[in-house]
């Protein structure tokens, strides 16, 4: 596509590229890049392709590959990314659309953020390699996005998060990831509700290994939290009934174990500080570390409660009233 003379792609039918390679001329214009845009009835399925050199950053839909308004949409094909290459571009931005499987893809260099996800339903990320030292974040799920899966990742390098997600969002799994290296945190949960970390190697990021901020009904279980810039698990901001299961993770060699402000309704189960020693637990962890060593070191089964009383309530206007009570639902059930 010709960059110089403004050239983009709208599509509101059935596209497919297959084997091909999708990119801008030389000479675009510096304040702007071609890029794809799938709305209303479209789906675009694209496999085994190269996307190169394209993508605005101004908004999401003008994102290398964008798909936005199509939560009405009556087409039987569900649009697809699968065994791609994304370089130097902008990546995939989702906005107000449902059902999209980006899937077995490679990120490289890009300007932004690799796959952002805004006010979408029914996404599913997986086995997908993020690789990229410019941008923003490596994985971004917000405003009010719902049922999204994160799956089989490999985040290397993000100049952000490795994986971020905020904004109201709701019922999100992120699941058997390996995210390294990444300026900031690992992975970052803000201001969301019914996310389940589970399974996810998180190894030397510059800062928080996971980071829990004003979570509803988290849980974060069987990870391995190792060698991060600061804690391996950081909790805060969260309201007296904001429950948070953390179970069955390994710390290791992280500045801390545990740090916390405001821990709200906190259980703790089966966890291994074996190889955190002695640098167990900063901010609210310290003043129950005695008892927490002695609750892990007597083998006993059950939780480890911690509740600590807070002067703010959850912020729930960011939230769908029908995904958070649907979550809600399912976790009770």
């Amino acid at each position: 596509m010709d960059g110089s003379q403004g050239a983009f792609i709208v599509n509101t039918g059935a596209l497919e590229i297959i084997g091909a390679r999708l990119d801008a001329t030389p000479g675009a214009k510096s304040d702007f890049r071609p890029f794809l845009l799938t709305t209303f009835a479209g789906a675009t399925q694209v496999s085994r392709s190269v996307i190169a050199d394209l993508g605005s950053p101004a908004f999401p839909e003008s994102s290398g590959l964008a798909f936005t308004h199509q939560q009405f949409s009556t087409s039987g094909t569900a649009s697809m990314l699968r065994d791609n290459v994304f370089r130097n571009g902008v990546g995939v931005a989702v906005t107000a659309s449902n059902r999209l499987d980006v899937i077995g893809n490679r990120f490289v260099d890009g300007s932004k953020t690799a796959v952002l996800v805004k006010a979408a339903r029914d996404v599913r990320i997986a086995d997908n390699i993020v690789s990229q030292r410019t941008g923003t974040h490596g994985i971004k799920v917000t405003d009010s996005s719902s049922q999204i899966d994160i799956l089989h990742n490999v985040i290397i390098d993000s100049p952000g998060n490795g994986i971020l997600v905020d904004g109201g969002a709701t019922d999100v799994r992120i699941s058997r990831n390996l995210v390294g290296k990444s300026r900031l945190a690992g992975v970052s949960v803000a201001g969301s509700a019914c996310v389940a970390i589970t399974s996810n190697f998180v190894i030397a990021n510059g800062s928080r290994g996971i980071a829990m901020r004003s979570v509803l009904r988290g849980k974060v279980e069987d990870n391995h939290l190792i060698a991060n810039g600061s804690a391996g698990l950081a909790i805060s901001g969260q309201s007296d009934h904001a429950a948070l299961l953390v179970s069955r993770n390994i710390f290791k060699d992280n500045r801390f174990g545990l740090s916390g402000a405001r821990l709200g309704e906190l259980s703790l189960s089966a966890n291994d500080f074996e190889r955190q020693l002695p640098r167990i637990a900063d901010g609210e962890f310290s003043a129950n570390l005695g008892e927490l060593l002695e609750f892990v070191a007597s083998s006993k089964p059950g939780e480890f409660k911690l509740a600590s009383t807070t002067s703010e309530g959850g912020e729930l206007s960011q939230f769908s009233a029908v995904d958070l009570a649907r979550c809600v639902a399912k976790k009770r059930a």
